[in-house]
């Protein structure tokens, strides 16, 4: 996840051809763009498109959907996963159209899930829905979370997320099967229940694995999906958060 520093709004936004007399504000974290426009966002949608047409304005645009959802006093921008449908049957892939449509910005697969206070968010955008009209994050959406972040270790929406053990080399625990095993029961858990999470903040206590990329062991990286906290095994995201329920 992306714990966003510093925010700012940037003027002009996007401008657009047909009307060039309307004039809108980028909105900027850590020196990136998430939204071109915040004047033409509806934040009070289930789902919130941040990237607009440079001709009419309009966000008639595919990709650059993100849902809100609140922890505490954060606010998340996620990938859309209430807006992508699926076809037929329990694991069938998402219908194409709907997960081009609404897919993710770009700089979430560089930078992670936005975290954001919710109140230096509310100071530069009119219209933010106050954090208890916000729906809370929640433990199936923590599941399919780490899994977008996780880069296909742990499958692929609308799979279930488990993980696909052929990658997975070595790890913390004294038996690798078994820490996988913990994973993917934790994981099947969280998938099952809407109770709300909060995110807390840990640097101890992980569970890491040694995972391969696509040029074979040697080239491959630390995951740490898991931590410890109190007798507790919880989900864990980059650079530290736990996954708490509430």
């Amino acid at each position: 996840m992306w714990l966003v520093s510093s925010l700012e709004l940037r003027a002009p936004g996007v401008v657009a051809a047909e009307a060039p007399e309307f004039s809108t504000r980028a909105l900027v974290a850590d020196g990136l763009t998430l939204c071109d426009g915040i004047e033409l966002v509806r934040w009070a949608d289930p789902g919130q498109h941040l990237r607009h047409c440079d001709y009419c304005g309009g966000d008639d645009w595919q990709g650059d959907w993100v849902m809100m959802r609140r922890s505490g006093e954060r606010v998340l921008l996620l990938p859309a996963f209430n807006l992508w449908k699926t076809g037929p049957g329990a694991n069938a892939a998402p219908l194409e159209y709907e997960m081009d449509e609404h897919a993710p910005p770009a700089w979430m697969a560089e930078r992670g899930i936005a975290v954001i206070r919710h109140t230096a968010l509310a100071r530069l955008v009119e219209g933010l829905p106050a954090p208890e009209a916000l729906p809370p994050f929640d433990e199936r959406e923590a599941a399919l979370a780490l899994q977008f972040e996780s880069r296909r270790l742990l499958g692929r929406f609308p799979q279930v997320p488990a993980p696909i053990r052929e990658l997975f080399v070595t790890g913390s625990e004294p038996s690798l099967d078994e820490a996988l095993d913990e994973l993917e029961r934790t994981l099947h858990a969280m998938q099952e229940s809407r109770r709300p999470v909060e995110l807390v903040e840990q640097t101890e206590g992980e569970v890491w694995f040694w995972v391969e990329d696509a040029n074979g062991p040697s080239h491959g990286r630390d995951f740490k999906p898991l931590a410890r906290r109190g007798g507790e095994l919880l989900l864990r995201f980059e650079p530290g958060l736990l996954a708490r329920p509430r």
